[in-house]
């Protein structure tokens, strides 16, 4: 995808790579490099389709590479 355009207001989009975290505790699930839309006029963000779909396929899979992270609870 080249050039998008946001739904909301019509004005160009651009993709940025983000990493989400799925889940907690024990079922947590982070994901890198997923592409998310942001429109340069009104800041909307959102995940084409294709792209949920393939994060959903990604946390119904059985075996995900794993690696250390740091995880910290926040505590007020």
């Amino acid at each position: 995808m080249n050039e998008a355009f946001c739904p909301v207001c019509g004005g160009p989009a651009e993709i940025k790579r983000v990493t989400k975290a799925f889940g907690r505790g024990d079922g947590l699930l982070v994901i890198e490099d997923i592409p998310l839309i942001v429109c340069r006029n009104c800041h909307e963000q959102y995940f084409a389709a294709k792209t949920l779909r393939e994060i959903e396929q990604l946390r119904e899979r059985q075996q995900h590479h794993a690696r250390m992270i740091q995880v910290e609870r926040f505590a007020a």
